[in-house]
């Protein structure tokens, strides 16, 4: 298997990685947060990840840099306070998968002005 960069952030892994995390945090709004604001909100974001799935080219590249910069807002609300912590338990893991995966998807956000997905010769 190729792991190049145009491999590891074409639309659709970007898509699926970031849709996988969204089915994760329905777990998450049903059983620890049991607030239908924040299983509204991750139904909605599922659901742009599947548009940006059929779509593709710079249509999603957009929807990935406006989402990237949306991912923000949890990263200095939580994520970050997380890390500092330093407590190493469930919590720990996922706020350093949410900087991966906030990482991945801004950089395929940014692909056309970055150039890292360009096809290499």
């Amino acid at each position: 298997m190729n792991l190049n960069s145009k491999a590891i952030l074409n639309h659709k892994v970007v898509s699926i990685v970031n849709l996988l995390w969204a089915i994760f945090h329905i777990w998450i709004a049903i059983t620890i947060e049991q607030d239908y604001f924040f299983l509204a909100i991750v139904i909605i974001f599922m659901l742009i990840f599947l548009g940006a799935y059929k779509i593709g080219g710079n249509i999603a590249r957009y929807i990935f840099l406006v989402i990237g910069l949306l991912y923000l807002i949890p990263l200095f609300e939580g994520v970050i306070s997380t890390l500092i912590s330093g407590k190493f338990d469930g919590w720990y893991l996922g706020a350093v998968i949410w900087v991966i995966i906030f990482v991945w998807t801004l950089l395929a956000g940014t692909v056309q002005w970055t150039g890292l997905g360009k096809s290499e010769l």
